[in-house]
């Protein structure tokens, strides 16, 4: 069981690194998670990214489910300053 899920995630690595620029960071935390920081790029980029990734991440010919999160930094910082007035 450990192999098949280290194999797994091993797949869902290479998935990754093809769906990613060469100037991505690609680092991975633990048994499938990975983290993925994608500079200077945009969340609708982000989101081809997650379909590139979804769409080579199939095993047996089944689809497996991949959960993502998206943060922007730039976004984010914007959204936690606070608002005149």
């Amino acid at each position: 069981m450990v192999q098949k899920l280290e194999e797994l995630s091993e797949r869902l690595g290479e998935c990754i690194r093809k769906a990613v620029r060469r100037s991505d960071v690609i680092s991975r935390y633990g048994r499938g998670q990975y983290l993925v920081l994608l500079v200077n790029t945009t969340r609708e980029d982000c989101r081809v990214v997650q379909r590139r990734i979804s769409r080579e991440f199939m095993v047996n010919r089944q689809r497996i489910g991949v959960e993502y999160h998206v943060s922007s930094v730039e976004e984010d910082f914007q959204e936690a300053l606070p608002k005149d007035g």
